[in-house]
């Protein structure tokens, strides 16, 4: 019995050491708003999940799959630090409708992303000490009124930059290697493929196939128009997803 309570309390201690917080910024109508973190530095994974509720006025989302963030380092130096251009869409995290909301045409919508900050801003130096994310949610259209929210912030644990520590894939729920070459997109997975999900940059679905557990696939991009898309790659209950540069 000893040993059982023992057992118990070893993995209860182990979950606990490597769960993943999740930050919320839930019923968005217009405010700013701060999220505090109880656990997470910039060293740790964390998700964040966004819901907007009028998805028209405070913010348009209506029919929008994915979000964009644009989101900075608050360090010393002040906040947003590592911040790529407002309008650079490509170079932004993207945040996409969570697997639980099928419907972005209704409100609310939610949209959630898996990220960690210090693998995402490499620009901000090994060393820098950061307090906090500034982030600003924006739509495909970008550049103020309601196609973006106002200033937000995630409230983090005081923590130096330590990157020696981190798994440069310790974001990624498979490893999912796409690549394009010549006219034919490659995707090649550790695990089983059960399906693959191709959007523009504008969030319109240009592929939507299902596979029998392939590991590997080619996708011909012959009609497709050169641009940035996003490769969504299912797996089980698990999703990767991939910018690529056609």
């Amino acid at each position: 019995m000893k040993h059982f309570y023992f057992t118990l309390l070893f993995l209860s201690s182990s979950l606990f050491m490597f769960s993943q917080e999740v930050l919320s910024f839930n019923g968005y109508n217009g405010s700013g708003a701060t999220v505090t973190a109880v656990t997470a530095s910039v060293n740790d994974n964390i998700t964040i999940t966004f819901e907007d509720i009028d998805i028209i006025n405070n913010l348009y989302t209506e029919n929008q799959n994915s979000l964009f963030i644009y989101g900075g380092l608050d360090t010393s130096a002040g906040g947003f630090q590592g911040a790529p251009g407002f309008g650079d869409l490509g170079s932004q995290p993207e945040i996409f409708l969570d697997a639980g909301d099928t419907d972005s045409s209704t409100g609310p919508n939610t949209y959630s992303i898996t990220i960690n900050l210090a693998l995402e801003y490499t620009s901000v130096l090994d060393g820098t000490e950061v307090f906090g994310y500034n982030l600003i949610f924006q739509n495909q259209f970008g550049g103020g009124g309601n196609n973006q929210t106002v200033d937000l912030y995630i409230d983090l644990i005081d923590k130096i930059i330590d990157r020696s520590t981190l798994n440069t894939n310790s974001v990624q729920i498979d490893a999912v290697e796409t690549r394009v070459v010549n006219n034919s997109l490659i995707v090649n997975s550790n695990s089983s493929i059960q399906q693959i999900q191709i959007y523009s940059i504008l969030g319109e679905k240009i592929l939507d196939k299902t596979y029998n557990n392939n590991t590997y696939t080619e996708i011909s991009t012959d009609y497709m128009a050169k641009g940035i898309y996003v490769v969504k790659v299912y797996s089980g209950n698990k999703i990767s997803s991939k910018k690529v540069i056609l």
